[in-house]
Protein backbone atom coordinates (compact mmCIF):
# COMPACT_ATOMS: atom_id res chain seq x y z
CA UNK A 1 0.00 0.00 0.00
CA UNK A 2 1.16 3.76 -0.54
CA UNK A 3 2.40 5.58 2.18
CA UNK A 4 2.76 9.19 2.29
CA UNK A 5 5.15 11.01 4.77
CA UNK A 6 3.84 13.88 6.53
CA UNK A 7 6.09 16.23 9.25
CA UNK A 8 3.46 17.36 11.35
CA UNK A 9 3.94 20.45 13.50
CA UNK A 10 2.39 22.15 15.95
CA UNK A 11 1.65 22.47 19.87
CA UNK A 12 1.46 19.05 21.77
CA UNK A 13 -1.98 19.30 23.88
CA UNK A 14 -1.25 17.90 27.59
CA UNK A 15 -3.38 15.61 29.39
CA UNK A 16 -4.11 15.19 33.03
CA UNK A 17 -1.93 11.72 32.87
CA UNK A 18 0.99 13.66 31.22
CA UNK A 19 4.41 15.17 33.28
CA UNK A 20 6.33 17.89 32.87
CA UNK A 21 9.86 16.06 31.92
CA UNK A 22 13.26 18.21 32.61
CA UNK A 23 15.95 17.46 30.33
CA UNK A 24 19.74 18.64 30.69
CA UNK A 25 18.48 21.51 32.90
CA UNK A 26 15.38 22.46 30.62
CA UNK A 27 11.96 22.03 31.14
CA UNK A 28 9.87 20.33 28.50
CA UNK A 29 6.14 20.79 27.89
CA UNK A 30 3.79 18.33 29.38
CA UNK A 31 3.61 15.25 26.63
CA UNK A 32 0.19 14.29 25.30
CA UNK A 33 -0.34 10.88 24.51
CA UNK A 34 -4.17 11.10 24.23
CA UNK A 35 -6.81 10.88 21.28
CA UNK A 36 -9.86 9.96 19.82
CA UNK A 37 -11.73 9.77 16.44
CA UNK A 38 -13.46 7.02 14.13
CA UNK A 39 -13.91 9.05 11.14
CA UNK A 40 -11.60 12.15 10.66
CA UNK A 41 -9.63 10.67 8.06
CA UNK A 42 -10.84 8.85 4.88
CA UNK A 43 -8.04 7.71 2.99
CA UNK A 44 -7.20 5.08 0.50
CA UNK A 45 -3.31 5.19 1.85
CA UNK A 46 -1.86 4.88 5.00
CA UNK A 47 0.08 8.06 6.39
CA UNK A 48 3.39 7.92 8.03
CA UNK A 49 4.19 10.85 10.13
CA UNK A 50 6.05 12.33 13.54
CA UNK A 51 4.26 14.67 15.83
CA UNK A 52 5.95 15.72 18.92
CA UNK A 53 7.89 12.85 20.61
CA UNK A 54 6.11 10.35 19.39
CA UNK A 55 6.02 8.42 15.54
CA UNK A 56 3.00 6.97 14.88
CA UNK A 57 1.47 5.70 11.17
CA UNK A 58 -2.29 6.92 10.53
CA UNK A 59 -4.25 4.33 8.98
CA UNK A 60 -6.79 4.54 6.53
CA UNK A 61 -10.06 4.78 8.78
CA UNK A 62 -8.25 7.40 11.46
CA UNK A 63 -6.42 4.94 13.49
CA UNK A 64 -3.31 4.91 14.65
CA UNK A 65 -0.08 2.65 15.97
CA UNK A 66 2.49 4.45 17.65
CA UNK A 67 5.52 3.65 16.05
CA UNK A 68 8.37 5.17 18.73
CA UNK A 69 8.55 7.48 21.60
CA UNK A 70 11.16 9.72 21.36
CA UNK A 71 11.57 10.55 24.87
CA UNK A 72 13.58 7.57 26.00
CA UNK A 73 16.24 9.12 28.33
CA UNK A 74 13.56 12.09 29.99
CA UNK A 75 12.51 11.74 33.19
CA UNK A 76 8.68 11.35 32.58
CA UNK A 77 7.34 8.70 34.83
CA UNK A 78 4.02 7.73 33.21
CA UNK A 79 2.59 7.52 29.90
CA UNK A 80 -1.23 7.27 28.92
CA UNK A 81 -1.89 5.53 25.81
CA UNK A 82 -5.28 6.79 24.35
CA UNK A 83 -5.52 9.52 21.60
CA UNK A 84 -3.51 12.28 19.90
CA UNK A 85 -4.56 15.25 18.55
CA UNK A 86 -2.56 16.62 15.67
CA UNK A 87 -2.96 19.09 13.43
CA UNK A 88 -4.63 18.32 9.53
CA UNK A 89 -2.05 17.54 6.40
CA UNK A 90 -2.90 21.19 5.20
CA UNK A 91 -2.51 22.64 9.17
CA UNK A 92 -5.92 24.23 8.67
CA UNK A 93 -7.60 22.52 11.55
CA UNK A 94 -6.70 19.34 13.75
CA UNK A 95 -7.47 15.83 14.37
CA UNK A 96 -7.87 13.59 16.93
CA UNK A 97 -7.08 10.12 16.59
CA UNK A 98 -7.74 7.35 18.31
CA UNK A 99 -4.69 4.56 19.13
CA UNK A 100 -5.27 0.65 18.77
CA UNK A 101 -1.89 -0.55 18.51
CA UNK A 102 1.97 0.39 19.95
CA UNK A 103 4.47 -1.14 17.20
CA UNK A 104 7.96 -3.07 17.48
CA UNK A 105 9.75 -1.70 20.46
CA UNK A 106 7.79 1.44 19.99
CA UNK A 107 8.88 2.37 23.90
CA UNK A 108 11.39 -0.26 24.51
CA UNK A 109 14.55 1.08 26.27
CA UNK A 110 12.26 3.74 27.90
CA UNK A 111 14.95 4.13 31.25
CA UNK A 112 12.63 6.43 33.28
CA UNK A 113 8.95 5.24 32.70
CA UNK A 114 7.59 3.90 36.03
CA UNK A 115 3.78 3.11 34.65
CA UNK A 116 1.93 2.96 31.27
CA UNK A 117 -1.68 2.96 30.50
CA UNK A 118 -3.68 2.16 28.05
CA UNK A 119 -7.44 3.48 26.73
CA UNK A 120 -10.09 0.59 25.83
CA UNK A 121 -9.04 1.17 22.06
CA UNK A 122 -5.17 0.18 22.07
CA UNK A 123 -6.12 -3.68 20.99
CA UNK A 124 -2.68 -5.05 20.37
CA UNK A 125 0.91 -4.31 21.95
CA UNK A 126 3.43 -5.36 18.98
CA UNK A 127 7.06 -7.78 19.99
CA UNK A 128 9.13 -6.01 22.21
CA UNK A 129 6.87 -2.75 22.45
CA UNK A 130 7.66 -1.97 26.37
CA UNK A 131 10.35 -4.49 26.52
CA UNK A 132 13.62 -3.44 28.63
CA UNK A 133 12.27 -1.15 30.65
CA UNK A 134 14.59 -1.07 33.98
CA UNK A 135 11.85 0.97 36.30
CA UNK A 136 8.47 0.15 34.76
CA UNK A 137 6.17 -1.70 37.69
CA UNK A 138 2.84 -0.77 37.01
CA UNK A 139 0.47 -1.44 33.53
CA UNK A 140 -2.92 -0.11 33.53
CA UNK A 141 -6.07 -0.13 31.70
CA UNK A 142 -8.66 2.01 31.45
CA UNK A 143 -11.52 -0.31 31.42
CA UNK A 144 -10.87 -4.13 32.54
CA UNK A 145 -14.12 -5.29 30.80
CA UNK A 146 -12.98 -4.67 27.12
CA UNK A 147 -9.51 -3.39 25.48
CA UNK A 148 -6.77 -5.12 24.94
CA UNK A 149 -6.65 -8.42 22.60
CA UNK A 150 -3.16 -9.42 21.80
CA UNK A 151 0.37 -9.03 23.54
CA UNK A 152 3.01 -9.79 21.51
CA UNK A 153 6.46 -12.07 22.04
CA UNK A 154 8.42 -10.08 24.33
CA UNK A 155 6.05 -7.21 24.93
CA UNK A 156 7.48 -6.59 28.49
CA UNK A 157 10.96 -8.56 28.60
CA UNK A 158 13.34 -7.05 30.61
CA UNK A 159 11.12 -5.14 33.03
CA UNK A 160 12.22 -6.86 36.53
CA UNK A 161 10.24 -4.64 38.62
CA UNK A 162 7.03 -5.24 36.61
CA UNK A 163 5.93 -8.30 38.70
CA UNK A 164 2.35 -8.42 38.18
CA UNK A 165 -0.42 -7.65 35.77
CA UNK A 166 -4.41 -7.21 35.75
CA UNK A 167 -5.97 -8.36 32.94
CA UNK A 168 -8.51 -6.82 30.75
CA UNK A 169 -11.35 -9.75 29.95
CA UNK A 170 -10.75 -9.49 26.03
CA UNK A 171 -7.12 -10.84 25.82
CA UNK A 172 -6.76 -13.60 23.83
CA UNK A 173 -3.31 -13.98 22.81
CA UNK A 174 0.21 -13.90 25.11
CA UNK A 175 3.53 -14.71 23.29
CA UNK A 176 6.54 -16.08 24.29
CA UNK A 177 8.16 -14.27 27.01
CA UNK A 178 6.37 -11.53 26.61
CA UNK A 179 6.45 -11.29 30.86
CA UNK A 180 8.43 -12.01 33.51
CA UNK A 181 11.54 -12.86 31.45
CA UNK A 182 14.79 -10.41 31.51
CA UNK A 183 16.62 -9.22 28.55
CA UNK A 184 18.71 -12.52 28.18
CA UNK A 185 15.90 -14.69 28.29
CA UNK A 186 16.34 -16.00 31.79
CA UNK A 187 12.61 -15.71 33.90
CA UNK A 188 11.83 -14.23 36.76
CA UNK A 189 11.49 -16.21 40.15
CA UNK A 190 7.88 -15.26 39.65
CA UNK A 191 5.05 -13.46 37.95
CA UNK A 192 1.14 -12.84 38.97
CA UNK A 193 -1.86 -12.25 36.85
CA UNK A 194 -4.68 -10.93 38.04
CA UNK A 195 -8.24 -12.27 35.52
CA UNK A 196 -11.65 -11.89 36.12
CA UNK A 197 -13.42 -15.84 36.04
CA UNK A 198 -14.84 -17.03 33.04
CA UNK A 199 -13.10 -14.80 30.31
CA UNK A 200 -10.88 -15.01 27.79
CA UNK A 201 -8.07 -13.54 29.90
CA UNK A 202 -8.24 -16.25 32.37
CA UNK A 203 -7.85 -19.38 29.70
CA UNK A 204 -4.93 -16.92 28.03
CA UNK A 205 -2.79 -16.37 31.39
CA UNK A 206 -3.06 -20.23 32.32
CA UNK A 207 -1.72 -21.58 28.68
CA UNK A 208 1.00 -18.76 29.65
CA UNK A 209 1.92 -19.64 33.06
CA UNK A 210 1.30 -23.96 32.54
CA UNK A 211 4.97 -25.06 33.29
CA UNK A 212 6.49 -21.92 34.65
CA UNK A 213 7.26 -22.61 38.33
CA UNK A 214 6.49 -18.99 40.23
CA UNK A 215 4.33 -17.81 38.03
CA UNK A 216 0.18 -17.67 39.02
CA UNK A 217 -2.77 -16.46 38.08
CA UNK A 218 -5.26 -14.78 40.64
CA UNK A 219 -8.88 -15.39 39.50
CA UNK A 220 -11.62 -12.91 40.89
CA UNK A 221 -15.23 -13.41 40.48
CA UNK A 222 -16.52 -10.26 38.79
CA UNK A 223 -17.23 -6.60 39.53
CA UNK A 224 -16.94 -4.92 43.02
CA UNK A 225 -14.08 -7.08 43.96
CA UNK A 226 -10.35 -5.14 44.47
CA UNK A 227 -7.40 -5.98 43.14
CA UNK A 228 -3.91 -4.58 44.65
CA UNK A 229 -1.55 -3.46 42.07
CA UNK A 230 1.21 -1.13 42.38
CA UNK A 231 2.72 2.37 41.41
CA UNK A 232 5.92 3.64 41.96
CA UNK A 233 5.01 5.37 44.45
CA UNK A 234 3.63 2.46 46.82
CA UNK A 235 0.09 0.63 46.24
CA UNK A 236 -2.96 1.68 44.89
CA UNK A 237 -6.11 -0.08 44.66
CA UNK A 238 -7.44 -1.48 41.26
CA UNK A 239 -11.39 -1.96 40.98
CA UNK A 240 -12.60 -4.86 38.77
Amino acid sequence: MERKQNNFKGRVIASALALVATVGGATLPAISSQLSVSNAISASADYSTRYGTLSFIVNGDGTIKITSCGLKNATIDSWHIDQIIAPTPDYHGSITYTVTSLGYQAFKDTMYMKSISFGSNVKVLECESVANCPNLSSVGFDNISCGLEKIDAYAFKGCPKLNHIALPDTVNSIGSQAFGYDANGNKYDSFRFICRQGTSAETTAKNYVNGKAGFTVDVVNGLGQTVYTYDSNGNYTYHM
